[in-house]
């Protein structure tokens, strides 16, 4: 029998019982629009989806998200959980409540939002809610795509299965059918070899259960329930336009919470195992610091790298600063005009000594200035070189700079608005801040 619990996550509070009641007290506290739908145009989310799903030598315009406002970001994940390590999480709640052990009954996040026609076209006699969508127009030179990797997953799973709770994915196309004819809002995500739509009750511990898998101990995703990683290998007319359309919703409520992990660069050329490796060097000065460079590597190639750590960058051969010791597996995603590949290694990282939770006698102050984001930086007992680094929410660096000094001004007057994290790291200790942009 199921214990009672409380889940309070500041944007609803709701109870599960040992009878499978849903109980909403519909608290919301979350910064959004109640009456409607919430579309997200921050730039940094944009480029974070750019980044992470779309490879070299594909157009892609007119990007547009759709839903809660933390519904969707970057994930970077063990590779034996859901087969693969990064790319985008979308959910039909809030995504910080993903990645963590699940030791919650249910997990939920009721956002009071639409539903999706598409969706509910899919799952007739239900009615959708709380739905986040992606969605392009997109553009290749190639007929054949790299196969769209993705795996659905729930909490409404295992109890809710056969119920009226049935939440459901799609994955819809509109263009040309190089077969003949046109697509129009055509869903691709199906069961493997059926017509039959990634929904609760289409896959489950009962129907087609092999492409099921129960995570009630898990201890990496919070869900639980899954299925496996299905591929969507899509071929098309080249250079002529299509209209993507990436949808998640909850059904018959919106208490408990679904999500779909997209893997990294899923639209793209076709995988080449032949090239694509790299190197680390571990800064001998201070081993929280790692120069990864690539070799082996065709030209004009786009370059995702998945630090382990939670980071992404696309720059070519970054320098990567842990904040704490560990063995971390680095993922490095490449695209190049008529291939793609893949490479990892372990990084084993020590000597980290101390941060700004036992380091008493460092401290920074970041405080504005008169200038438009422009922003002075205060270190107390600056007695070593350290490097600023500054990320946006979704884990992006964005820009480095080493501090000489106690006081020093850092110009972030050319990134977009939004909230960034500060790490200002040296030999002996990591500190971090969050501003306001």
């Amino acid at each position: 029998m199921k214990k009672y619990f409380l889940l309070s996550i500041a944007i609803t509070v709701f109870a599960y019982t040992s009878n499978a009641q849903r109980v909403s007290s519909n608290k919301h506290t979350d910064n959004m629009n109640k009456s409607g739908v919430v579309t997200i145009d921050s730039s940094s989310v944009m480029q974070m989806i750019e980044d992470a799903l779309f490879g070299g030598y594909v157009s892609v315009s007119n990007l547009q998200v759709t839903g809660g406002v933390n519904s969707i970001g970057f994930f970077s994940i063990d590779t034996n959980v859901i087969d693969m390590d990064c790319g985008i999480v979308m959910s039909t709640g809030n995504i910080n409540n993903i990645l963590q052990p699940n030791t919650q009954a249910g997990m939920g996040t009721d956002l009071n939002l639409p539903g999706d026609a598409n969706l509910d076209a899919l799952i007739p006699g239900f009615t959708t809610r709380d739905a986040i969508k992606i969605e392009f127009d997109f553009m290749s030179q190639d007929t054949l795509m790299n196969g769209t990797e993705f795996v659905f997953a729930s909490e409404e799973y295992p109890e809710f299965v056969n119920s009226s709770y049935n939440d459901v994915f799609g994955f819809f196309i509109s263009g040309p059918n190089p077969t003949g004819g046109n697509y129009t809002n055509q869903n691709i995500a199906l069961v493997p070899n059926t017509t039959t739509p990634i929904a609760i009750n289409n896959i489950n511990d009962s129907l087609n259960s092999i492409y099921y898998h129960n995570n009630n101990s898990g201890q990496v995703i919070e869900f639980d329930g899954y299925t496996s990683k299905f591929t969507l290998p899509l071929t098309i007319v080249p250079d002529a336009t299509y209209h993507f359309k990436i949808a998640i919703s909850d059904a018959g409520d919106g208490i408990y919470d679904s999500g779909v992990f997209l893997k990294s660069l899923s639209f793209s050329v076709p995988l080449d195992t032949t090239f694509c490796s790299f190197d680390e060097q571990i800064n001998p000065n201070n081993t929280s610091e790692v120069q990864f460079t690539t070799s082996g590597i065709k030209a004009n190639t786009k370059y995702l790298w998945n630090f382990g750590d939670g980071t992404y960058s696309t720059e070519q051969n970054p320098v990567h600063v842990y904040n704490k010791n560990g063995d971390y597996s680095v993922n490095l995603h490449v695209v190049s005009s008529r291939s793609k590949a893949h490479a990892v290694k372990k990084v084993h990282i020590e000597g980290i000594t101390s941060s700004v939770a036992d380091k008493k006698d460092v401290s920074m102050n970041v405080s504005s200035t008169n200038s438009e984001g422009v922003f002075e930086i205060k270190l107390d007992n600056n007695s070593v070189i350290s490097t600023l680094f500054v990320y946006n929410t979704s884990g992006q660096l964005m820009k480095s700079v080493v501090l000489n000094n106690t006081v020093s001004q850092i110009d972030l007057s050319n990134l977009s608005k939004g909230m960034y994290i500060l790490n200002v790291v040296n030999s002996t200790t990591t500190l971090k801040a969050k501003i306001v942009r």
